[in-house]
C-alpha cells in the first residue's frame, strides 16, 4: 500500500472516530433526556391518579347527599 493510501484511510479512520465519539455524546444526551421526560410522565401520572380518586369520592358523597335527599323528601 502505497504511502499516500495509508495516509488517506488513516484519516478516513480519524473521520469515523470523530463521527461515532459525536454519535456516542448525542445518545448519551438523549438517554439522559429520556429519563427526564420519563420522571415527568411518572409524576404526571400519579398527580393525574390522585385527581381522579378525588373526583370518585366527591362522586359518592354527592350521590349519598342527592339519596339522603330524595329520601328526606319522599312521603
Amino acid at each position: 500500500m502505497s504511502e499516500e493510501r495509508q495516509t488517506e484511510v488513516l484519516l478516513a479512520i480519524g473521520r469515523l472516530e470523530g463521527k461515532v465519539d459525536a454519535l456516542m455524546a448525542s445518545h448519551k444526551s438523549l438517554e439522559l433526556d429520556l429519563r427526564s421526560l420519563g420522571k415527568r410522565v411518572s409524576s404526571l401520572e400519579k398527580e393525574r391518579s390522585k385527581l381522579y380518586g378525588a373526583g370518585v369520592v366527591l362522586t359518592f358523597i354527592g350521590g349519598g347527599i342527592v339519596w339522603a335527599i330524595s329520601m328526606l323528601r319522599s312521603p
